[in-house]
């Protein structure tokens, strides 16, 4: 394959990470996302925020469109 050089090509936007989305959420909020995540999104929460901050997520299938789940900024450990 040969490498075209093109000229005036967009750089794409970079899309907010999942972190950055969850240090930005209040309690009561949520969002939905790709069910094929589940289990890498567990993970961020627990080692980035449940073991070193007060902020506390759930995640949840129940009740989604197929192939999504959601998560929801639940009370900060502070008020359990």
């Amino acid at each position: 394959m040969e490498a075209l050089i093109q000229d005036n090509v967009a750089i794409p936007e970079k899309k907010e990470s999942w972190k950055s989305k969850l240090e930005k959420m209040e309690v009561g909020q949520s969002f939905a996302f790709p069910r094929t995540l589940r289990r890498n999104l567990q993970s961020l929460i627990s080692t980035d925020f449940h073991s070193v901050c007060t902020k506390r997520f759930t995640i949840s299938v129940v009740g989604q469109l197929a192939g999504e789940a959601r998560v929801w900024r639940i009370k900060d450990a502070a008020e359990e």
